[in-house]
């Protein structure tokens, strides 16, 4: 309540959300929620989040079709780039393949977004609000380096539209955090979603971008005509 006032049960899905990392498994965690017309407590588990993983899976696989490639074994910390991002649909279908993986993450969003009343539906959602400036970079690796499990999952991308210049702060997170960039993909055509390599150690920025254009090189986008791998650094 400290932080985000009074906004009723909506709250306990936002601070859970928030401090999900502070929990371990089996852990059980009490809510108190309340605010005009709703109060209450939740007792939960931890392990819950299995739960979550296996209806999501379902929904993905079984209703919409999709087929998973790939797991996270091992795997408590990374930078996670997603792509192509063409459209507003990427974001549900790599949602409920993240709560699939039964990982702990949180989105990058522009800031712009975190307006009333929409700030309250992207903290459920799992995203966190970041500027052009390089400072979010810093704030990015402290939270990872404050964790006991996160994963960082953002458009390299930055926009819907056809960028032949990605931006670059997925790289220096993930060397200045020391985690790996795992190379996250949808693809529209074959309907597959998942990853496509982890990068354990990146080396130079230039030979990075040169394997992540590589690996998309046969990845269809769901408008195909607004992704491209010709990469300029």
């Amino acid at each position: 309540m400290n932080a985000f006032g009074n906004t009723g049960s909506a709250n306990t899905a936002i601070v859970l959300s928030d401090n999900w990392s502070k929990f371990r498994q089996n852990d059980n965690i009490i809510s108190v929620f309340g605010g005009g017309y709703s109060s209450g407590a939740v007792l939960l588990k931890k392990n819950i989040i299995q739960n979550m993983k296996t209806i999501s899976g379902f929904v993905l696989v079984n209703i919409l079709g999709w087929k998973i490639i790939g797991e996270l074994t091992n795997i408590k910390k990374s930078i996670i780039i997603f792509a192509p991002h063409t459209s507003y649909r990427d974001g549900l279908y790599g949602k409920l393949y993240l709560m699939q993986l039964g990982v702990h993450y949180k989105f990058l969003s522009k800031k712009e977004f975190f307006k009333f009343p929409l700030n309250y539906f992207f903290k459920i959602y799992g995203s966190i609000p970041v500027s052009k400036t390089k400072e979010y970079i810093d704030y990015v690796v402290e939270l990872i380096n404050n964790s006991h499990e996160l994963h960082i999952v953002l458009s390299p991308e930055g926009q819907l539209a056809k960028a032949i210049r990605w931006k670059k702060g997925y790289y220096y997170m993930a060397v200045r955090a020391n985690v790996p960039i795992v190379v996250g993909f949808i693809d529209y055509k074959r309907k597959e979603i998942g990853i496509k390599k982890v990068i354990y150690i990146p080396t130079d920025i230039s030979t990075v971008r040169k394997e992540i254009a590589q690996l998309y090189s046969d990845v269809t986008a769901k408008y195909p005509d607004n992704f491209s791998t010709e990469l300029k650094i």
